[in-house]
């Protein structure tokens, strides 16, 4: 049988939120154990061995943030090639890498924002200011044609170039 990790805030332990969730995640998952850390690890290493065991991690948000622990517990499932999405409005949405984390550092429990889709804010930026080089250079191309080499070959090194021409239709 397959198995998710239920990655949460401990400001969301013993909440409504939390049984919420649960039963969302059961309801997306239907035919999957969902391993609830809540109560089972007393440290981060305990929940990185956990995650070892299952398929995936699917991580919820506390007023649109995540913790420290939570970060820790995607990027880790992320090095390990394991499925991972975020929980938000009662739908998931697939993390494909740590660029969809913008790490804030306030405090341990508003650490980061999790963005959906591909392009943090920061490499939305740098796109756009390649592609505006990249029309003056290369005239009537296609969006992919118009993005530098440069930043063609950083989306390939971080593994976005297949899913941006997905959404691109290109």
């Amino acid at each position: 049988m397959k198995s998710i990790y239920y990655a949460h805030s401990l400001k969301i332990y013993n909440t409504l939120q939390e049984q919420l969730e649960l039963k969302q995640i059961s309801s997306l998952f239907p035919s999957w154990n969902i391993i609830n850390p809540n109560g089972v690890i007393n440290d981060i290493k305990e929940a990185f061995s956990l995650i070892d065991k299952v398929d995936g991690v699917v991580a919820s948000e506390h007023q649109r943030h995540i913790g420290r622990g939570v970060y820790d517990e995607i990027c880790y499932a992320l090095k390990k090639k394991k499925f991972v999405a975020v929980l938000r409005d009662g739908r998931l949405f697939h993390v494909y890498s740590e660029y969809q984390i913008g790490v804030l550092d306030i405090d341990w429990v508003y650490y980061a924002k999790v963005y959906e889709g591909v392009l943090t804010p920061s490499l939305r930026k740098c796109l756009i200011t390649e592609r505006t080089k990249a029309k003056y250079q290369y005239p009537g191309c296609g969006v992919l044609e118009e993005i530098s080499d440069t930043a063609k070959e950083f989306l390939r090194s971080v593994g976005k170039i297949q899913l941006l021409e997905e959404l691109l239709g290109e």
